[in-house]
């Protein structure tokens, strides 16, 4: 039997494991709760990123723990321009292309254009705005 001795009180490693039974269902609904509303906030213009919100279960000497974790490597590698934010940036078409254009809508109309100047996009740190919802 293991026996830790915090500050005259002693705690058990059966203490522990007791403590970790009553533990893990809190962690668990505090990090769905974060997952829930990190699937809220997500940009919806693909699924792309949302499908990427997950739960990790983990465990370290210290106790459990759960992450939540957005995006995958390679795969939503535009998470920290939703996040951040963009500058305004010119937008260019390849020139190596055969018929190098770029081509979009406004107002209904067909237009093509050589360069386009992006006004950039507001940060938007869903991220940050959910993590609340686990002190709740």
């Amino acid at each position: 039997m293991i026996t830790i001795a915090v500050d005259h009180v002693r705690v058990t490693a059966r203490d522990v494991r007791l403590m970790e039974h009553e533990l893990e269902p809190d962690l668990d609904r505090r990090a769905f709760r974060v997952q829930m509303a990190l699937l809220r906030g997500v940009p919806k213009r693909t699924s792309r990123l949302a499908s990427t919100i997950r739960k990790n279960p983990g465990r370290t000497a210290l106790g459990p723990y759960r992450d939540v974790i957005v995006g995958r490597s390679g795969m939503t590698d535009y998470l920290g321009y939703i996040l951040n934010g963009t500058p305004p940036h010119l937008i260019a078409a390849i020139n190596n292309r055969p018929n190098p254009h770029l081509r979009f809508m406004i107002g209904g109309v067909v237009v093509f254009a050589k360069v386009v100047r992006h006004p950039g996009t507001r940060p938007n740190n869903f991220m940050l705005r959910a993590l609340p919802v686990a002190l709740q």
